[in-house]
């Protein structure tokens, strides 16, 4: 890649940021009502986590990056279990309400992931849950932010994502998605599809509309396609509430 398109690049990535983090700062005070029952949820995820640690990891106490932690949806959980972990997000706003619970948290965009972190490195689990690689502006940027997350990561650790089903998602071209874990009329999303690939959503929480955020749909074959890239294996993970997998060596 020459200078220029790698600068074209950046300049793309820092856009597409600053257009993530505006939208998540705006609804970061009302997140919790994206599910019917929060403390629930909470409860949905420490179930999921505690079952794959103990499959892969045993009772060890780890060191986890949860690289898209929102408010705490698996940064919470983990504390709870005792485990010691390191919580970032793109939105100030969420780093804010992370840090006044007690987590250690940061702002940091995907990009700077190796810069911030490694000479704290390495971690034995890493964090891309809750459809956050959609936020990838192509398949290019989902390379490299797996790639850099690959070289923090402990030799017998394993980075773990999921993801909305978008090889259904994108035969059946839903345009209004509703949280399938007990939706209570309160939130659903408003969805325009600008490509095969691509789609507009609109967040709506308690009739309050917040501006439409660019999603790309991330695909198994891409995952699949890049974890073999990386020398790594991709195994789906049952239990959660949206297609889970994790790569590891």
């Amino acid at each position: 890649m020459t200078i220029q398109r790698e600068t074209e690049a950046i300049d793309t990535a820092v856009l597409h940021e600053a257009g993530v983090e505006r939208f998540y700062d705006a609804v970061a005070d009302r997140y919790e009502y994206t599910q019917s029952d929060w403390d629930a949820w909470l409860q949905h995820n420490k179930a999921f986590l505690s079952a794959l640690i103990a499959e892969r990891f045993g009772e060890r106490r780890l060191r986890v990056l949860d690289a898209a932690a929102g408010i705490g949806s698996q940064a919470v959980p983990l504390t709870q279990l005792g485990h010691d972990v390191v919580a970032t997000d793109l939105s100030a706003v969420f780093v804010a309400r992370l840090t006044a619970m007690g987590i250690n948290a940061q702002r940091c965009p995907w990009r700077r992931l190796v810069a911030t972190f490694a000479s704290t490195a390495p971690f034995d689990l890493i964090l891309f849950m809750d459809n956050a690689l959609t936020h990838t502006t192509d398949d290019t940027d989902l390379r490299h932010v797996l790639a850099d997350a690959s070289t923090l990561l402990a030799p017998a650790g394993c980075i773990v994502i999921s993801l909305r089903d978008y090889d259904q998602l994108t035969r059946s071209k839903e345009t209004v998605y509703r949280n399938r874990l007990g939706p209570n009329g309160l939130y659903h999303q408003e969805w325009v599809w600008i490509s095969d690939h691509a789609y507009r959503s609109t967040w709506v929480i308690h009739d309050e509309r917040f501006e439409a955020l660019d999603n790309r749909c991330v695909l198994r074959s891409e995952l699949l396609r890049h974890a073999e890239a990386l020398g790594m294996q991709m195994a789906p993970k049952p239990g959660y509430f949206q297609p889970a997998f994790s790569f590891y060596w």
